[in-house]
């Protein structure tokens, strides 16, 4: 059972007017180390390998994110790049700390160029408080600076996108005489309804009436255009860390391959209204969530699952691991 007249939530795709594979809800790539992730969805789906090389438009140039030796050869004078590479441990993975605690003056300067042109404002205009505000525990994904020339924007051993679109793997997944499918049914329109088991994939707080209070989800507005170029940008994803009101563009084509006249790119303006995209996983939103949880841990038969479900950061590997590890334990 699904409101949306759709499956695959905010994986959705379709196929828009111009026969183009448009990610309706923004780039989604499968990237994991995780076997048994892969394993299952593969069969779903034939795969295009695709390795996200994500940009960031700073200071009026297109620098690879995460910040890498290329970065900081597009960035600085030859002199301090030559300077940096004298400093680091090559193939490192650098914190900020480590970055500011350096006894080279250089690693504190790229460390500092990094925060105030990339994280704080792309932070700030993310989740929509001043940077002091922000819960730091948001920022635990991402590296700062990565000291080799690798500009994927992901390291995963698998990393892809299905072939067929994520639609179809996931229209694939449910095509079963075991399945029946509701669409555009919202389970909180119906009359109580008898089950032996009920696995609830929405917002926890709301199955329970805000009980404990709504939890805080910083949202996303999508908007597309379409160009009659055969390609608009030089990569899939470019971030926007300080100018303009959308933190990122995206153009499908990259990741899907295709071969078709036009392209579309996709916009995206976070804020407190549209899709709910991003938990804010902080200290209070953690302690409400866990409220909610323990009366789903002691309710019989009652099971919930996902990003929503469990009100959690995760990348859509985890969310299909959460998924198949719930199914587990039955």
């Amino acid at each position: 059972m699904d409101k949306n007249k759709y499956v695959g939530g905010l994986c959705y795709d379709e196929y828009d007017e111009n026969n183009i594979l448009v990610q309706r809800f923004g780039p989604h790539i499968i990237h994991t180390n995780n076997n048994k992730v892969w394993n299952y969805l593969s069969k779903f789906t034939n795969w295009f390998y695709y390795h996200a090389n994500v940009l960031g438009y700073i200071e009026g140039k297109y620098v690879p994110i995460p910040f890498n030796l290329k970065s900081v050869e597009y960035t600085f004078p030859k002199h301090f790049s030559d300077s940096i590479k004298q400093a680091i441990y090559y193939d490192k993975n650098y914190t900020f700390k480590e970055l500011f605690d350096s006894s080279y003056s250089q690693l504190n300067k790229l460390g500092s160029y990094i925060k105030e042109n990339v994280f704080v404002p792309y932070s700030e205009k993310q989740w929509g408080k001043p940077w002091i505000n922000i819960d730091k525990s948001l920022m635990h994904r991402v590296v700062p600076f990565r000291a080799n020339y690798d500009d994927r924007y992901y390291t995963a051993k698998y990393q892809a996108v299905p072939m067929c679109g994520f639609s179809k793997l996931f229209s694939n997944m449910v095509d079963s005489h075991n399945i029946n499918i509701m669409l555009g049914v919202d389970y909180f329109n119906l009359p109580n309804i008898a089950y032996k088991n009920l696995i609830f994939t929405g917002c926890v707080d709301k199955l329970f009436n805000y009980r404990f209070g709504k939890l805080d989800y910083r949202h996303i507005n999508f908007k597309h255009r379409y160009f009659t170029d055969e390609y608009k940008q030089s990569t899939g994803v470019i971030n926007y860390p300080k100018d303009f009101d959308f933190t990122r563009v995206s153009e499908s084509k990259h990741l899907t391959n295709q071969k078709t006249k036009g392209t579309v790119l996709t916009y995206e303006f976070p804020g407190n209204n549209g899709f709910p995209a991003y938990c804010v996983d902080d200290k209070e939103n953690k302690e409400r969530k866990n409220k909610y949880l323990d009366i789903v841990n002691n309710t019989k038969n009652l099971y919930v699952c996902g990003r929503l479900g469990n009100y959690s950061y995760w990348s859509a590997d985890e969310a299909v691991n959460n998924a198949l590890s719930l199914t587990d334990s039955f």
